[in-house]
């Protein structure tokens, strides 16, 4: 047999209880019998009077049991409020991005010696920066001597000012060069001495210098190099043994990558 839980006995008893009155409020009913020595009560106060007692004792015998319930609720700590410090920086002091020559130093069309010079820095001098090489040591300035910009090596000038702000520039393609500008002859000064085998010519030779993209200078005796010499040089001397009346005959010639100029030519000899 299954047992009930302690709260479900209640109803059954409150059913027995009503049986029970409505039993003897039939039972009292049917008899009618006054009893003389209290005073006469109705069928329903007799009946309600026992239903009292009957609960009061069924309340003695089974306590109504108070249900505190287990679960408390946890109450939660108050929320903290973040307020966020605001920290200003500062903005930078501009100052004008400047380039300074250690010396001489070719402005060029582009960043290397495959670009044609547009101009020349002197040392000393200064040069806003408008531009830089993606990767490599070179600076775009504004031309010296005119509106335009130009490239220059950073390897023998100084960079200064707000560099942060100064843009990365795509180098222009490289174009070939054309062949360096022909020399001019300016002079030429011989002497001719006797070494007790045959005579000594010593000659100094200068010349002109027109070529802006020039890799070097030869010179020539009798079709044959002498020597060769480096960019802007202007001058060479020669010492030569040659036969009496012997007519030597000398060439000057540019060159660079492309080819060379034509040449400036003269002859000289020992009488």
């Amino acid at each position: 047999m299954t047992s009930l839980p302690p709260h479900s006995k209640k109803p059954n008893i409150l059913c027995i209880i009503l049986a029970l009155s409505m039993s003897i409020a039939l039972a009292t009913s049917a008899c009618n019998m006054p009893d003389s020595s209290s005073p006469s009560l109705s069928d329903e106060e007799q009946a309600g009077t026992f239903v009292a007692q009957t609960m009061e004792a069924i309340e003695s015998q089974h306590p109504t049991e108070t249900i505190t319930p287990t679960n408390t609720p946890t109450q939660l700590p108050p929320t903290a409020t973040f307020t966020p410090t605001v920290t200003s920086t500062p903005s930078p002091t501009y100052a004008l991005p400047l380039l300074s020559f250690e010396g001489d130093i070719n402005c060029r069309s582009g960043p290397g010696l495959d670009y044609e010079i547009i101009d020349t820095y002197k040392k000393g001098a200064e040069a806003e920066i408008v531009g830089k090489h993606p990767s490599s040591d070179f600076w775009v300035v504004k031309d010296p001597n005119g509106s335009g910009t130009c490239w220059v090596v950073g390897e023998y000038a100084s960079a200064s000012g707000s560099l942060w702000t100064v843009p990365t520039v795509t180098p222009p393609p490289t174009r070939t060069p054309s062949p360096p500008a022909a020399p001019t002859l300016q002079e030429f000064n011989y002497s001719c001495a006797w070494n007790g085998t045959n005579t000594t010519m010593t000659i100094s030779i200068e010349w002109s210098d027109w070529a802006n993209n020039e890799s070097g200078y030869r010179i020539y005796r009798n079709g044959i190099v002498i020597a060769d010499l480096g960019a802007n040089t202007i001058t060479y001397t020669d010492i030569f043994a040659v036969a009496a009346e012997q007519t030597v005959n000398y060439g000057i010639e540019a060159y660079n990558s492309t080819g060379s100029s034509g040449q400036a030519t003269f002859s000289a000899s020992c009488q």
